[in-house]
């Protein structure tokens, strides 16, 4: 079973603007969970804070990147 992967308006006109407003581990990072989201699982238990959101409907969260700036994948 796949799944299908929505990004925000605002995150793709970061990366239309440029790799500048991603570190390259944040850019792993998320290729890495797409693929994963995509092809493996609907719930991958080894991304940091990956949950559900409270009243959000099917809406899911995690950390992408550790540091500062920090990456949320929502």
């Amino acid at each position: 079973m796949s799944w299908t992967i929505r990004i925000s308006r605002k995150v793709k006109k970061k990366l239309k603007k440029g790799t500048r407003n991603f570190t390259e581990d944040a850019l792993e990072a998320m290729d890495g969970l797409f693929l994963e989201l995509e092809t493996l699982v609907p719930a991958p238990y080894n991304w940091p804070n990956y949950g559900k959101l409270r009243g959000k409907g099917d809406k899911r969260h995690c950390h992408l990147a550790r540091g500062r700036p920090t990456y949320v994948g929502k």
